[in-house]
């Protein structure tokens, strides 16, 4: 009689277990992403190319792939505000993820742009092409200052 119940209590167990990870897969969002610089200003030396670079970390707490090359590809991006916040440019360029980036994995990634000297607000984002901004589902931009010189 004792066996049944170890029996029965490690079944019940694992269906608890199981219920609970189908749970917290279905409540989890697929535009969960939590982005962080270094610094939250960014000083740069005006140059010809007119290109330069943030170093972002992205910490992929999204349900699924974040993937540069798949059909509906996923970039890093951005919105360009000028310093009063007066918005210049909804869609910056696209930065790759260089490798595919699994849930609940980090990737660091550089946040290429095309600026003219002056002093901006950059408001950094995760973009799924023709799909969606995370930052519409989720919390997920980050604000930096960034000033080419």
């Amino acid at each position: 009689m004792k066996k049944n119940w170890k029996i029965i209590l490690a079944v019940a167990g694992f269906i608890v277990y199981t219920a609970l990870l189908i749970y917290i897969s279905s409540v989890q969002s697929d535009y969960l992403v939590k982005l962080s610089t270094d610094s939250e200003s960014y000083v740069f030396t005006a140059n010809e190319q007119k290109e330069y670079v943030i170093p972002v970390t992205v910490d992929n707490k999204a349900n699924r792939v974040l993937s540069s090359s798949d059909e509906y590809k996923i970039y890093l991006a951005y919105h360009l505000y000028d310093a009063q916040g007066n918005l210049l440019n909804y869609d910056g360029m696209r930065s790759s993820f260089l490798h595919q980036l699994l849930s609940h994995d980090k990737a660091n990634v550089e946040l290429r742009m095309n600026l003219e000297p002056g002093e901006y607000i950059v408001e950094i984002d995760v973009i799924q092409e023709f799909v969606t901004w995370f930052a519409q589902h989720e919390d997920t931009s980050i604000r930096v200052k960034v000033k080419v010189e």
